[in-house]
């Protein structure tokens, strides 16, 4: 099976950094995304925020990424905590667009 996710957006905002207990860093992030895309033989305006976590040294690197910045973004979904259904895109890379 294959989890993985390839998003493009702007950082519309950025929580401070935090340490997990093993001392890893993470920083929480809102993503905001925009385009149109086909769908049934016609276009659709997409437009949604997404909740994104970084931890490591992807965190280190976003951690310095201006609020507006428009970035391609790549990761997997995974549950916000344990036995919950809501979902969270874990970034892993991403590029500055």
């Amino acid at each position: 099976m294959t989890n993985r996710v390839v998003l493009s957006g702007s950082l519309v905002e950025k929580k401070a950094k935090r340490y997990t207990p093993a001392g890893l860093p993470v920083v929480e992030l809102t993503l905001a995304h925009d385009s149109q895309v086909e769908e049934a033989a016609s276009q659709r305006v997409v437009q949604f925020e997404v909740r994104v976590k970084a931890v490591g040294q992807v965190a280190e690197r976003i951690e310095a990424v201006q609020i507006g910045s428009n970035v391609q973004a790549s990761g997997f979904l995974a549950p916000a905590r344990q036995h919950s259904k809501q979902l969270i895109f874990h970034l892993t890379e991403f590029e500055l667009e």
